[in-house]
């Protein structure tokens, strides 16, 4: 028997080669967070001049950020240059090619490249999401909050590949759907945010992050097979970036 939370594991982080990608990997999390992927125009809504400078520095080349007259002043059209020459909207083709074009926020997600690729590249779709719809707890903690449970599941998953413990959280919203905020629990907020007015809020942990065991239950007796890893210390990654081992002659210290 153990007392609750005294034991732990801890966080490990998941290695991925580094693979091209459509878009810039900071935009394509903004535009999950902020963007707008039906009708007829790409739509980027936010009231931070400092993303808007930074998307606008990402698009390619001949491309435009603008917000229209009839819009709100924190809405902007992305447009592709001159259409009588024939060209298609890059980043509106990369997003159908991807499959989230025409997606409401309900069912917003991570594409796949992204979510196995570099770490880098997978810190920065995190930073444009935390810079959008993220907010900083009263400890310095990052959360990430959504309407959509499969962008809340991809998130959850791409934080804990770079080694961050998620707590998972949920609740109804004033229209009746479920809104999940999701709080990371990292060693160093403030590389978790490019935006500066929230890195500025986010600030180190005083103990390290670590992920605890509350509970162990006995399930009955089973066969098993035994994993040996070709690393000194056995360890791999399991479900979820679990670190464990599978075999008897892990170390013990």
């Amino acid at each position: 028997r153990i007392a609750k939370r005294q034991v732990s594991v801890p966080l490990g982080r998941a290695h991925f080669d580094t693979k091209d990608v459509p878009l810039d990997p900071y935009l394509m999390g903004v535009l999950l967070g902020d963007g707008s992927f039906r009708g007829s125009v790409l739509r980027l809504s936010t009231p931070e001049k400092d993303i808007v400078d930074r998307v606008r520095a990402l698009l390619p080349e001949g491309y435009a950020m603008n917000s229209p007259a009839s819009w709100s002043d924190i809405d902007y059209a992305i447009t592709a240059p001159n259409k009588s020459e024939g060209r298609r909207h890059k980043i509106r083709a990369a997003l159908e090619e991807m499959g989230l074009w025409g997606h409401l926020s309900l069912d917003k997600f991570i594409p796949v490249q992204y979510m196995r690729n570099s770490h880098e590249i997978r810190m920065e779709v995190a930073r444009g999401l935390l810079d959008t719809d993220g907010w900083v707890d009263r400890l310095g903690q990052p959360h990430f909050t959504t309407s959509s449970r499969r962008l809340a599941e991809d998130f959850q998953e791409l934080a804990e590949s770079l080694g961050a413990s998620v707590i998972w959280g949920e609740k109804e919203s004033a229209s009746g759907n479920i809104a999940y905020d999701l709080g990371v629990r990292v060693e160093d907020a403030r590389k978790w945010f490019w935006l500066p007015r929230k890195a500025e809020k986010a600030t180190p942990r005083k103990k390290p992050a670590k992920r605890t065991i509350s509970t162990i239950e006995y399930v009955g007796m089973k066969q098993c097979q035994c994993i040996m890893v070709d690393d000194p210390r056995h360890l791999y990654l399991t479900d979820r970036f679990i670190v464990t081992h599978n075999t008897v002659l892990a170390p013990t210290t």
